[in-house]
């Protein structure tokens, strides 16, 4: 029987996973399609780029959903979970600078992705700092 920390992993994973795939497969296949979508200019340097980061995101969603099921929380699994807990800490802090510094109306898609990255940097680590260990011997 699996239990709350174990179903809670479970599902960030998957959560973590699913939104970085489909942020890879949208930079990866579709890079001039999400530049115009923000009103950045087309160039083949910034579509390499984001043809780069795309591989970037659907690795990491690959690396995340072959690790949904494994023993999350406290030392166990300790650089799946900080990996994730940086990534997603780092991304949050610098979307959401970049929203406070900007004079004009943030696009919609901009908040959605800031918001995810913020809840799922607050839910890795509370995986961080929770044992699964106590609960199952509890």
């Amino acid at each position: 029987m699996k239990t709350s920390t174990s179903q809670y992993s479970y599902l960030l994973m998957l959560s973590s996973a699913s939104f970085n795939g489909i942020l890879g497969i949208a930079f990866t296949f579709f890079p001039e399609e999400v530049l115009a979508q923000f009103g950045e200019a087309i160039s083949p340097l910034t579509t390499l780029a984001l043809q780069i980061l795309g591989a970037f995101y659907v690795g990491l969603a690959l690396m995340n959903y072959t690790g949904k099921k494994v023993v999350l929380g406290g030392i166990y699994n300790r650089p799946l979970q900080m990996g994730n807990t940086v990534y997603c800490s780092i991304a949050a802090i610098t979307l959401l600078k970049y929203m406070a510094g900007q004079s004009f109306i943030i696009a919609p898609a901009i908040m959605v992705v800031s918001l995810t990255y913020v809840l799922l940097a607050v839910s890795f680590l509370k995986l961080l700092f929770s044992s699964p260990v106590k609960e199952a011997n509890a």
